[in-house]
């Protein structure tokens, strides 16, 4: 309830619109590929044309039907496995569906956020960060997200601290013995 009815109240709202974010890993360590965020999909996919450019080959007997938003359904062309996708120092490996006809070069679904443990962070003014950590050291990166198809500036990443809990034994009797990290 508000105290005086005549005071006008200021309600923040959020936009009819925000644009689709995506991220520029390196990819078959060949060139960054803009790569679209998302969580609503079940599989990591990338256009068929973009493959071939970065030397990718695949496996044609595995493929799967795929139903798009606006209910048409095709098959993929095939899986291509354990394709490298760095951002900054991490590198994860995922299996990457070949398709022939999208609107995207790569879509970065469900596998990529369950291996790197990814977290987002949204913004007000619709920017976007997401952490993601190496599967294999447990190091994380805070990577800029860049509205779809628009050229980003210059951003570093940052590594956060390990947390305690990833720290360990180990790693604490090593600071502990001279106050850095090895």
């Amino acid at each position: 309830l508000q105290e005086n009815p005549e005071t006008p109240v200021k309600v923040q709202v959020g936009a009819p619109t925000n644009a689709i974010r995506s991220v520029l890993p390196v990819i078959n360590e060949v060139r960054t590929v803009e790569s679209l965020l998302d969580s609503g999909s079940s599989i990591v996919s990338m256009k068929g044309e973009i493959a071939e450019s970065l030397g990718l080959s695949w496996n044609p007997k595995w493929t799967i039907q795929l139903e798009s938003a606006n209910g048409t359904v095709n098959r993929s062309l095939g899986v291509a496995v354990n394709v490298p996708f760095r951002f900054n120092h991490i590198t994860v490996h995922l299996q990457v569906h070949i398709l022939q006809n999208t609107a995207y070069d790569v879509l970065l679904g469900r596998p990529f956020d369950c291996l790197t443990q990814s977290t987002v962070k949204n913004f007000n003014n619709g920017s976007q960060v997401v952490t993601l950590t190496s599967p294999h050291s447990g190091d994380q990166v805070v990577i800029p997200t860049y509205d779809r198809g628009k050229t980003p500036q210059k951003a570093e990443p940052f590594l956060l601290p390990p947390t305690p809990a990833e720290e360990g034994p180990e790693t604490e009797e090593k600071k502990s013995k001279d106050g850095n990290f090895h």
